[in-house]
């Protein structure tokens, strides 16, 4: 059975399995080039898994969506529904469902679309069925199948949403996967929603605002903490208050530093109670979290330094960015049982292949050199040695899903120097992350403490700050990325970097232009290549330049 998962909010994107065996993954922007591109319906990568499956659509027997942007043509709402109604007639030719129904949590959305229309939009046969899934539930499952151990893991999600609860815990083991019940949240009184509207109120990004709260003072960490309880294992607001004018009240009073520094310490000490609780309850030791409120680092740091918690797993991206897989897997529980197995994804869809013979033919229109090279690491490991900037076209890396599906990316030297030189050349907007690559092995032997599956902020040896001078955060901890020792263009360019520099390879491992999203797609790379943008172009059998390079 074929199952379509479409994500129709941010970072838009959609995936195709049969059974459980995935298809196709494709982001939109990676066809837009529009970073983080999406909440409309009208998806061109849904075309795009669909014809990359190469299946027809009347052979798909279920849709699952996400976050739903949907066509006016495709709502049916009832006239006795009066504030709904206003609203609908009040939007734009896509309307926001959840946004729709807010307030009205009698209303299931699934009542309300218009089925027949929908399945017309997506050229999908009668027979297909369509839901709507709660966005949780997607984050949780799409990090089940990226996490490889056989022991009992215990899934924690908290995601402001303003129509679903934003926390909820499921338990898992290599067999079964579970919703552990608790009280369902009513809306504005979760930690999540209180973590999305400090940022909010700031104005900054999630990782920007970690970084204030490490120049900050807590001053009034203790008065925000008292406003939370945990009742059944979940954290609500006591006398359940509006945190925008809490936040108002105490902002007035703190620098944005201080005032990061009170909102991270009452929200570091709220769910370390939280943590605590689960652990003793379930007994178990093995965490995996996801939803915006875990993208704050210095949390799961918090949550990793716990004594009872023998490894923790966070994702290595936007949480959003792969949505769509977790549709997928939630309708295949649907349709099969709540039966998963933790190995359920066996391969990931890469994009579409382009061989070398396919770059090859565009060296004489731009001007390339191609030079084939039996020792391809040593070669770029010289290059980037000497500030030269180049794009990888590599090939899977282990445990970390968007290296699954990225084509290119990009590798610099350990300078401290090196990040302005990049921006310069690519146009990259402040706060372009870059993140050291560890090799899992290597990182083990470093003696630093690996508590984790793939990607928490580490503390890091003194005599390592010189040689990640650009991603030590002022806590003195790195965001690492960990990923198997394998046979990969990648793992051998960073084996031979640090052979021949002593230094680490920084990555960013979605290559951007001027804010545009990720070069998934090698003939981009090329372009970057022809414009000056970059140097050379590295791949397994050789190395691309620009003539007179």
């Amino acid at each position: 059975m074929y199952i379509l998962g479409i994500h129709t909010g941010a970072s838009a994107n959609a995936s195709i399995v049969e059974d459980d065996n995935f298809l196709a993954f494709c982001k939109e922007e990676s066809i837009s080039r529009i970073k983080d591109d999406g909440c409309r319906f009208n998806l061109m990568c849904i075309d795009d898994v669909i014809a990359s499956a190469n299946i027809k659509r009347d052979k798909i027997g279920l849709v699952i969506i996400s976050a739903p942007h949907l066509p006016k043509d495709c709502i049916s709402i009832d006239k006795n529904n009066a504030d709904i109604l206003e609203r609908f007639n009040e939007s734009s030719d896509t309307v926001n469902l959840l946004q729709l129904v807010k307030g009205s949590p009698e209303i299931q959305v699934s009542n309300i679309i218009n089925t027949t229309s929908l399945q017309k939009r997506l050229g999908l046969s009668k027979n297909c069925q369509i839901l709507i899934v709660d966005n949780l539930k997607s984050h949780i499952l799409s990090t089940n199948n990226f996490i490889k151990t056989s022991e009992p893991i215990l899934h924690i999600c908290c995601d402001y949403n303003k129509n679903f609860p934003d926390t909820k815990i499921y338990y898992s083991n290599k067999e079964s996967f579970s919703i552990i019940n608790t009280k369902k949240l009513s809306e504005n009184n979760g930690i999540a929603c209180f973590w999305d509207s400090a940022i909010n109120l700031l104005g900054v990004d999630f990782d920007i605002f970690t970084d204030y709260a490490n120049q900050g003072e807590n001053r009034l960490g203790n008065d925000l903490y008292d406003f939370f309880s945990l009742e059944d294992g979940v954290i609500v607001n006591i006398n359940n208050l509006d945190f925008s004018d809490v936040f108002a009240q105490f902002a007035t009073k703190l620098t944005v530093y201080d005032f990061a520094a009170s909102i991270q310490y009452a929200i570091e000490k709220v769910m370390k109670d939280f943590f605590l609780y689960w652990i003793e309850k379930t007994q178990v030791s093995r965490i995996s979290l996801s939803g915006s409120l875990f993208l704050n680092p210095s949390l799961n740091a918090m949550v990793a330094s716990l004594e009872n918690i023998k490894e923790i797993y966070t994702s290595p991206i936007n949480h959003t960015s792969y949505l769509s897989v977790g549709n997928c897997l939630f309708g295949h529980l649907a349709k099969f049982g709540n039966n998963i197995n933790a190995e359920n994804i066996k391969n990931i869809y890469c994009g579409k292949a382009f061989p070398i013979e396919i770059l090859e033919g565009y060296i004489e229109k731009y001007k390339f050199s191609l030079k084939r090279h039996s020792d391809v690491p040593t070669v770029v490991s010289m290059l980037i040695s000497n500030n030269y900037i180049g794009a990888v076209l590599c090939e899977n890396i282990k445990n970390d899903i968007e290296g699954k599906l990225v084509n290119s990316i990009i590798a610099t030297p350990h300078l401290s120097n090196f990040v302005e030189l990049i921006y310069e050349r690519l146009g990259q907007l402040e706060g372009t992350v870059f993140n050291t690559i560890f090799l899992k092995n290597d990182f083990q032997a470093s003696g630093m403490n690996l508590k984790t599956f793939n990607n928490i902020p580490i503390r890091i040896n003194e005599d390592f700050k010189t040689k990640t001078p650009l991603i030590v955060r002022a806590d003195d901890t790195v965001l690492a990325k960990i990923i198997e020792n394998e046979e990969s263009l990648l793992v051998y360019i960073m084996k031979k970097y640090y052979e021949f520099s002593g230094g680490t390879v920084l990555i960013n491992k979605e290559l951007t232009h001027e804010g545009r999203g990720a070069i998934r797609n090698p003939l981009l790379a090329l372009k970057l290549l022809s414009d000056g943008k970059i140097d050379f172009i590295a791949y397994k059998n050789g190395l691309i330049f620009k003539d007179g390079f």
